[in-house]
């Protein structure tokens, strides 16, 4: 079975381990099918190909699969949860550095963003700018987008989305190995 392509199997057992093949996340994808199925988390990719040599999966082995992708939502909650981590702490310590200091230039900032930003739309509604044909002016609208959301993160804290992934995560059962 030469031509026989494993990771078409995985994807059709386990799409959610397929679908880190090919991106950042794909050695995460392939250490977690190694330890599940395997045994051990640093099998190369030609012994993980040898595991699916007959083409078929044994029914252990399509619930191992199964765990792994589990196990594989957990990680990558896990990793979402360090980066939005990472984001607040860098936004708490920028607000501290406000209270310590009373620095004006992050409401400068934030006016000017807000003005712009408005003021931006407000041209778009009123027909003065016509930003339809111009993708500078498309981008700027973008950036004062982005921008609008990091002045709210800044001044009121993120979403309550990340406190309600915390929860899932808190409340779901630990993987078992």
């Amino acid at each position: 079975m030469a031509d026989f392509d494993w990771k078409e199997l995985v994807r059709t057992v386990a799409p959610g381990i397929a679908a880190t093949f090919g991106t950042p996340a794909a050695g995460l994808g392939v250490k977690i099918l190694a330890d599940v199925l395997l045994g051990k988390k640093d099998a190369t990719e030609e012994e993980l190909a040898e595991s699916f040599s007959s083409g078929k999966l044994s029914g252990e082995q399509i619930v191992a699969l199964k765990a792994g992708e589990q196990q594989l939502a957990v990680e990558m909650a896990r990793i979402e949860q360090a980066r939005d981590q990472t984001a607040m702490e860098d936004r708490k310590s920028a607000r501290e550095m406000q209270i310590s200091g009373h620095s004006p230039v992050p409401a400068i900032l934030s006016y000017l963003v807000t003005v712009g930003y408005f003021g931006t739309l407000a041209g778009m509604m009123t027909k003065w700018l016509v930003v339809a044909d111009s993708q500078v002016a498309l981008m700027m609208l973008g950036s004062l987008t982005t921008a609008w959301g990091s002045v709210l993160a800044f001044w009121f804290g993120t979403t309550r989305e990340s406190a309600r992934r915390t929860d899932l995560l808190a409340q779901s059962a630990p993987v078992k190995k």
